[in-house]
């Protein structure tokens, strides 16, 4: 949230038709995003532009990420289990991307489910 008038400049590469690509089996980002939610209700979106005036109480939101290296199926579920904890990754996201099985209640991994998905998703080409 801006607290007194400013100016903001950004370049964002990859962010419409483009996003930043994985490497390795890796999957690609989410395209890059600014958007600015102004104080008077209007909501614009962004990849370019120079000294954009902000006033107080406009709201600036800026997502930007990197493609995935190697396959998700091969990242420790222990580590998955972690951003499941940490918001970064849902359980059914673990699930769906990293071929990851973990209990909604305990938050704890289902290795034998978790082997048997990956097995699965591999036989498959997922």
């Amino acid at each position: 949230m801006i607290d007194h008038e400013a100016g903001m400049t950004v370049t964002f590469d990859r962010a419409i038709y483009s996003p930043p690509w994985g490497l390795f089996g890796g999957r690609s980002a989410c395209p890059n995003k600014f958007t600015c939610y102004g104080n008077d209700g209007r909501v614009e979106y962004w990849r370019r532009f120079t000294n954009l005036r902000l006033k107080p109480n406009d709201l600036v939101s800026l997502a930007g990420g990197g493609g995935g290296y190697g396959s998700a199926l091969e990242r420790d579920p222990e580590l998955v289990r972690l951003d499941v904890m940490n918001g970064y990754v849902s359980v059914k996201s673990a699930r769906e991307d990293y071929g990851v099985v973990i209990d909604e209640a305990s938050l704890k991994v289902d290795y034998d489910s978790t082997h048997r998905l990956r097995q699965a998703l591999t036989e498959s080409g997922s």
